[in-house]
C-alpha cells in the first residue's frame, strides 16, 4: 500500500459516490414520483373543461405628415417612438380602464349581466384573457378562455370592437382639443401683431420720425453698408502698404533676389527671374568642373547674371510704382468712405435713439408674424390629417366558436414525475449532507480517499460463521500487504471511542492465531488498557517482564490460543506520551516483530490524545477502524490528516458495527453464511 498524503480540505465530489449516494436513497426516490404520478393525475381527473376563442386586431403607427417647415430631426424622432408607441397599446389592452369600460358595455348589451358587478366581470375578464404578438408583424392575437365556448367567442369580439372604438374616440378627441388650441393660439399671436403695429405708429408720431418703419429699416442698412465700404477700404489698404513696404527693402539690396517672397505677380518679372535662377545655377556648375574665375565662359556667365539683375531690378521698380498708385486709390476710397459714414451718422445722431426703439418694435412684430404663419401651417397640417387619415387600428378577424383547450394530459404526467424524481434526488442528497456520517464501505474510498478494506457486521458472537469471513476477508488484506510491503507490525485505531477497535483489534488476532501466525498484541491504551481483561489467562510467558522504557514495565500474557500472546502494562503510568515517545520502545516493537509473525498494537482515538500520532512513527502500517453511521466524514478526514502528518504509512480502513440486514451488504452476508455452513459439513 501506498504513503497517504490527505488533505485536510474538503475532497472532490466523486461521481460514483454521488450515484452511490441517490441509490441508497431509490425508495425516498421512487416514493416521491408515486406521490407527483398520483396528484398529477388527480388534478387532470378534477380539472374544469375551458374554451378558447381569437381574434386578430392590427395595430398601425399614425402616419407621419410633416409641416412645409419640418426638420429631419423631427421625423426621425417619430419614428423612434413607434415602438413605444406599439408597447402603450398592448398595456391599454390589459388594462383595468379598458375591463371596466367592456364590463360597462356588456351590461348595456346583455341583460343577463346586469345584475353582476362591473369589478366581477372586469376581474373575468382579466383572468382569462391573453396577448400573443405574430412576429415580424403588426397582428395581435386576443386570447379569451371561458367555461363556455359561445360565451367565449362572443366576448373577446365585444372587447376587440371597444377597443377599436375607444382607440377612434381617443383620436378624434385628440384632434379636436389640437384645433381648439391651435385657433386659441392663432387668436392671441393676431391680436399681439394688431397692438404691436399701433404702438409702433403712435411712437413714430409721436417722435417726429421723417420716415416710415420700412424706411427706418432701409436706413440702417444704408449706414451699415458705409461702414462696411470704409472698413474694406481699410483694410485692403493696409494690406497693400505691407507688401509695397517689403517689396521695397528687396530694391534696395539687389543681393536679396533669392528671398523674394511671392509678392510679384507680373509675368515679364516671373521670366527674369527663371532666366536668373538657371544662369545662376549655370554658374555654380561651371565653378564645380573647376573653371577658374578669369575663364571666359566663367566671365561671359556673371555678364549674363548682371544684366538679368539689373532688369530684374526694373520689373521690381516698376511693379512697386504700380503699388503706390494701389495704394493712392485704396486711401482715396478710404477717406470717400469714411466721410460719407461720418456725415450719415452726423444726421442720425439725433435721432438715433429713437430709430433703436423703432427697430426693437420691427424686429418683435416680424417675431409675431412668424408665429402666426407656424400656428396658421399646423391647423392647415391637422385639416389635412382630419381629412385623409383614417384609423390606425382595426379588426382583422373577429372570433369563431371557441374551442376546447387541451387537458394538461400525459406531458404533465411525466413532468410531474419528473419534478418528483428530482425532488427526491434532492431529498436523498440533503440528507446525505445534514447527516454525513460514514455508513458505505464505497464511502471510504470516494469520500475519504483512502482504500477500503471491507465490513464487519454488527454482532458480539465471534463464533458465527459469517463473523468469521469477514474477519477472514480481512486477514486476507493483511497478508497481500505483508507480502507485497513486508508490513507484519500494524496500529490499530479510530478517531472516536466506543468505535470498536479493541474488539476489531482483538477478533483479528483471534483470526490471525487461529490460521496458525504467531501473533503479539500490545495493548497501547496505557490509559484503559481493556484488551487483558478480554484476552489474557492471567499465565504469564516465561520471563515476560520487560521495561523497555524507565517508568513502563510492560508484561507478556498468555492467551487461550497458544500462538496468541497479549503484551500488557503492569500499571497504568502517569505520562503515556513522553513514554511512548522514547526512543528506546521501537527497539522493543522490532523485538517483538522478530519473535512474532504480527504485531498487533491497539492505541487510543486520534481525537482523544496524541498517543496514537506518536506511535504511528513506530509502526509498518495502520488499519483505521470507522464505526458504522457513527462518526461525521471531516471528522475522520482530520484524523487521518493528523496521521498522514507523521508520515505514516496507512493501509486502509473497515467499516465496523454494519448492520447488514438494513443495507444491501446482508447479500454477502448470506454468500458468507452458505459456504461457511458447508464447510461445517
Amino acid at each position: 500500500m501506498q504513503d497517504l498524503n490527505v488533505s485536510e480540505s474538503l475532497p472532490q465530489l466523486d461521481i460514483r459516490y454521488i450515484l452511490h449516494v441517490l441509490w441508497t436513497g431509490k425508495w425516498v426516490i421512487l416514493a416521491c414520483m408515486l406521490v407527483a404520478l398520483a396528484l398529477a393525475a388527480v388534478n387532470n381527473n378534477f380539472q374544469k373543461v375551458s374554451y378558447r376563442a381569437q381574434a386578430q386586431i392590427q395595430i398601425d403607427a399614425p402616419p407621419f405628415l410633416p409641416s412645409p417647415g419640418a426638420d429631419f430631426n423631427a421625423q426621425s424622432s417619430y419614428y423612434l417612438n413607434i415602438d413605444r408607441y406599439f408597447k402603450t397599446e398592448k398595456q391599454k389592452l390589459t388594462s383595468r380602464r379598458m375591463h371596466l369600460l367592456f364590463a360597462g358595455r356588456l351590461k348595456q348589451q346583455n341583460p343577463r349581466f346586469q345584475n353582476q358587478s362591473s369589478d366581477g366581470i372586469a376581474g373575468e375578464l382579466g383572468g382569462g384573457i391573453s396577448l400573443a404578438p405574430v412576429e415580424d408583424t403588426n397582428l395581435l392575437w386576443l386570447e379569451f378562455v371561458a367555461d363556455d365556448p359561445r360565451k367565449a367567442a362572443d366576448w373577446v369580439n365585444l372587447y376587440v370592437d371597444l377597443y377599436v372604438e375607444e382607440n377612434d374616440r381617443q383620436q378624434g378627441e385628440a384632434v379636436k382639443q389640437s384645433r381648439d388650441v391651435l385657433k386659441r393660439q392663432l387668436y392671441e399671436i393676431k391680436s399681439m401683431l394688431a397692438s404691436q403695429q399701433t404702438q409702433m405708429n403712435q411712437y413714430a408720431e409721436s417722435s417726429n420720425l421723417p420716415v416710415t418703419p420700412e424706411m427706418a429699416s432701409v436706413e440702417f442698412e444704408m449706414v451699415s453698408r458705409y461702414r462696411a465700404d470704409y472698413e474694406d477700404a481699410k483694410a485692403k489698404r493696409e494690406e497693400e502698404e505691407q507688401k509695397l513696404a517689403k517689396l521695397e527693402t528687396y530694391i534696395a539690396d539687389s543681393s536679396k533676389l533669392t528671398n523674394i517672397p511671392e509678392l510679384v505677380s507680373s509675368p515679364s518679372f516671373r521670366s527674369y527671374y527663371i532666366q536668373w535662377v538657371e544662369a545662376n545655377n549655370a554658374l555654380e556648375k561651371l565653378r564645380l568642373d573647376g573653371k577658374g574665375e578669369e575663364h571666359p565662359t566663367l566671365v561671359a556667365k556673371r555678364t549674363e547674371l548682371d544684366n538679368l539683375r539689373k532688369q530684374l531690378r526694373n520689373e521690381l521698380v516698376k511693379y512697386a510704382d504700380g503699388m503706390r498708385v494701389s495704394v493712392s486709390v485704396l486711401r482715396n476710397r478710404e477717406q470717400a468712405s469714411q466721410k460719407s459714414y461720418s456725415e450719415k451718422m452726423a444726421e442720425r445722431r439725433v435721432t438715433s435713439r429713437h430709430m433703436a426703439e423703432m427697430s426693437s418694435f420691427i424686429k418683435s412684430k416680424e417675431n409675431w408674424a412668424s408665429a402666426f404663419a407656424a400656428v396658421e401651417q399646423k391647423l392647415r397640417d391637422l385639416s389635412l390629417q382630419e381629412g385623409f387619415v383614417t384609423s390606425n387600428i382595426k379588426v382583422v378577424e373577429h372570433a369563431g366558436a371557441g374551442y376546447r383547450v387541451a387537458t394538461r394530459g400525459a406531458n404533465f404526467v411525466i413532468l410531474a414525475t419528473l419534478g418528483g424524481m428530482i425532488l427526491g434526488m434532492a431529498l436523498v442528497v440533503l440528507g446525505e449532507v445534514i447527516n454525513p456520517r460514514v455508513k458505505t464501505v464505497e464511502e471510504i474510498q470516494t469520500s475519504l480517499s483512502v482504500p477500503a478494506l471491507g465490513f464487519l457486521p454488527r454482532t458480539k458472537d465471534f463464533g458465527l460463521h459469517q463473523i468469521r469471513e469477514s474477519y477472514n476477508v480481512l486477514r486476507t488484506e493483511l497478508l497481500f500487504n505483508k507480502n507485497l510491503r513486508q508490513h507484519k507490525v500494524i496500529m490499530v485505531t479510530s478517531s472516536l471511542p466506543e468505535e470498536g477497535k479493541t474488539t476489531v483489534t482483538m477478533n483479528l488476532a483471534k483470526t490471525l492465531a487461529a490460521a496458525g501466525d504467531r501473533t503479539m498484541v500490545v495493548d497501547f491504551d496505557l490509559r484503559k488498557a481493556r484488551l487483558r481483561s478480554i484476552l489474557s489467562t492471567g499465565k504469564q510467558n516465561g520471563n515476560s517482564i520487560f521495561s523497555p522504557v524507565e517508568g513502563l514495565k510492560l508484561r507478556v500474557e498468555q492467551t487461550q490460543l497458544p500462538s496468541l500472546h497479549l503484551t500488557v502494562a503492569e500499571s497504568l503510568p502517569q505520562n503515556p506520551p513522553y513514554l511512548l515517545s522514547q526512543p528506546s520502545l521501537r527497539d522493543f516493537i522490532s523485538y517483538l516483530s522478530d519473535r512474532y509473525d504480527w504485531v498487533l498494537i491497539d492505541t487510543p482515538p486520534v481525537t482523544s490524545v496524541t498517543d496514537p500520532v506518536i506511535i504511528a512513527a513506530l509502526v509498518d502500517t495502520i488499519l483505521f477502524v470507522i464505526k458504522y453511521n457513527f462518526v461525521d466524514k471531516r471528522i475522520v478526514r482530520n484524523s487521518l490528516s493528523a496521521l498522514a502528518k507523521t508520515h505514516a504509512n496507512i493501509m486502509g480502513a473497515v467499516l465496523n458495527d454494519l448492520d447488514v440486514k438494513k443495507t444491501r451488504y446482508y447479500a454477502y452476508q448470506s454468500y458468507y453464511r452458505y459456504y461457511s455452513d458447508s464447510d461445517a459439513k
